[in-house]
């Protein structure tokens, strides 16, 4: 399993890889600054929580958002931004983007509750019918990051 975190704001997209490398350290953590270099990820890899910034460059937050969820309707996105509008919530909503959050008001306890609830969604990897495959070699880390 893996989380993709899309922000251009590199102190905030190191704070919350830190946070999700901390509390989930058999999940791959992988970021991307721009939409272009976000899609590239995650066709190249499978992901089951999206971090979204609404403002991210190459691309509005909420057109990428609604083309993942097209594309991809079993991972969750979690848009994020620092304006907490109610127009951005209904905005995010009629995207079908998961949840929206206040870059400036959320707690980590909330952030690692999403990222929990979204993790939960994947099925468990199958092993040649000898059940679940241990996860317990996944990296916490991407290679050239």
């Amino acid at each position: 399993m893996s989380i993709l975190i899309l922000d251009h704001n590199f102190i905030f997209l190191r704070s919350l890889r830190e946070i999700l490398t901390q509390n989930f350290p058999l999940v791959t953590i992988r970021n991307a600054t721009s939409a272009k270099e976000g899609y590239r990820k995650l066709k190249q890899y499978p992901c089951a929580v999206v971090f979204l910034d609404i403002n991210l460059p190459g691309g509005k937050g909420l057109e990428i958002g609604r083309a993942i969820k097209a594309s991809h309707h079993d991972i969750t996105v979690i848009m994020m931004s620092h304006n907490d509008l109610p127009e951005y919530h209904i905005a995010a909503r009629n995207a079908h983007i998961d949840f929206f959050i206040s870059k400036d008001h959320c707690s980590i306890e909330h952030i690692l509750a999403l990222t929990r609830y979204g993790l939960s969604k994947q099925k468990p990897i199958k092993s040649q019918g000898r059940g679940p495959h241990p996860i317990a070699a996944v990296s916490t880390t991407e290679s050239g990051r």
